[in-house]
């Protein structure tokens, strides 16, 4: 890629600092090393191999590529980012003190020159001393950067949820599954106080903007979607708490775990091996199924939503029609076990253990969110398409390797730190990451 045809030259800033005025001058003077960095960090921009720089610039600027590496960006990268959109950072150059004031006493000087070292890798953000930020980057970054309150904690959050009507927790939760903002003429001043916005900007679960705008805060919607509550304006990793445990009691619990897990998933295999169930018309599993599901197998419905997730990822369940037929069988597609299964059966425990782990790791399913309401206000399916997310497998990751670091014998609790570290992704309760990747044809395929 050596074509710069239509590279802009540097301009004077404002500020009187020469900064590119358009990603493709900067990106025309990057070395071949820098410009293969970008590719690794965001291989989309490779696919098809572009013609030229041009063509690179053109789709690292492009909305739904941004959002994708943006899933990977910490509260602090988001923050800059939000941070030089404020200041007009897609249109005129910002100098690098404007940004320094606005994070100062929140971030260290020294993180802050990192977040822009990797936000300038992923080519979101160019310059030194004066930056430039692409123009789509800002909607990736799901907060207000100039939040005009500070903000609740998660107990003051669960309380005033736990005091509102049906009808006010259904305005708020149309706001936590769309926009967060909203327009009513509700928030009016003397608009009488036993009206559901009233009530709601009373106590806090709704921020004022104007006489006919409110906002939903971001740990309100961060509640009300089952995530873990945070503060997006905390520009530092949570602290890391640890509990000293005996090696021999972690290694017995984990393998407990394991063992009852597989043991899960035979029972399930088996329930239905005896029995396949329906496919629903737009997809995935029934309450119905649910139910009955996990009475054969003693757990309750909600393990049964992420155990079939974890087969169906580990490819040992499928959706399509079995061989032998049910015997009231409609002709539609049935969930059942999959040829793999039988292997799978048939293998050690170990194997059998890595095969549902590494599935895990890298299945884009968000199994937390199965049984909770969608924009038309219906329950989420199992194995629905609604349950995938691309960037699930980057949040189970990062939840593994937050484990993986503490030391021997130091147990910790679900963490906070992947919600930080992976602020552009809606990220739900640490280690429920489960899911299906691929759609292998169900056991013993029926013939035509």
């Amino acid at each position: 890629m050596t074509d710069t045809e239509g590279a802009a030259p540097a301009a004077e800033s404002p500020h009187g600092t020469a900064v590119p005025d358009s990603l493709l001058a900067w990106l025309t003077a990057r070395t071949d090393a820098e410009l293969a960095e970008l590719l690794r960090l965001r291989p989309d921009l490779a696919v098809p191999p572009p013609a030229n720089l041009a063509v690179l610039a053109a789709r690292a600027e492009q909305r739904a590529s941004v959002l994708r590496v943006a899933d990977d960006l910490n509260v602090l990268e988001l923050t800059v980012i939000g941070v030089l959109s404020l200041e007009r950072g897609a249109e005129v150059g910002v100098r690098r003190e404007v940004l320094a004031e606005a994070l100062a006493g929140r971030a260290p000087v020294k993180a802050v020159d990192r977040a822009l070292k990797a936000l300038r890798a992923r080519a979101l953000v160019w310059g030194t001393q004066v930056l430039r930020v692409v123009a789509t980057a800002n909607d990736a970054v799901s907060w207000r950067v100039d939040r005009p309150q500070e903000p609740m904690s998660a107990a003051q959050v669960i309380a005033g949820l736990a005091t509102v009507t049906d009808a006010e927790r259904r305005l708020l939760e149309t706001l936590a599954t769309s926009s967060p903002i909203g327009r009513t003429r509700d928030a009016a001043p003397g608009t009488p106080p036993d009206r559901p916005v009233q009530r709601l900007l009373s106590l806090g679960l709704l921020t004022w903007v104007d006489e006919q705008t409110v906002e939903l805060p971001h740990q309100v919607g961060q509640a009300l979607r089952g995530e873990t509550i945070t503060d997006p304006m905390a520009l530092t990793p949570p602290p890391i708490r640890t509990n000293k445990q005996k090696i021999a009691d972690v290694n017995a619990v984990a393998a407990g775990e394991a063992l009852e897990l597989i043991r899960h998933c035979e029972d399930l295999i088996a329930a239905l091996g005896d029995q396949p169930a329906p496919t629903l018309k737009a997809g995935g599993l029934g309450v119905r199924e649910t139910r009955r599901l996990a009475k054969a197998a003693g757990v309750d419905e909600n393990r049964v939503g992420l155990i079939v997730e974890l087969l169906s990822g580990a490819g040992l369940i499928a959706s399509g029609a079995p061989d032998p037929a049910p015997a009231a069988d409609t002709g539609d597609d049935y969930w059942a076990p999959t040829v793999a299964a039988d292997a799978w059966l048939n293998t050690g425990t170990a194997q059998r253990w890595y095969t549902l782990a590494h599935g895990w790791l890298e299945m884009p399913r968000r199994p937390w969110v199965i049984g909770l309401r969608d924009p038309n206000d219906k329950a989420i399916a199992a194995l629905s398409e609604e349950v995938r997310a691309s960037g699930a497998p980057a949040t189970a990751n990062s939840c593994s390797s937050c484990s993986v670091s503490s030391r021997r014998g130091r147990a910790r609790p679900p963490p906070s730190s992947p919600r930080w570290s992976r602020g552009g992704a809606r990220a739900g309760p640490a280690g429920s990451v489960l899911g299906p990747s691929s759609t292998p044809s169900p056991r013993r395929p029926r013939s035509a």
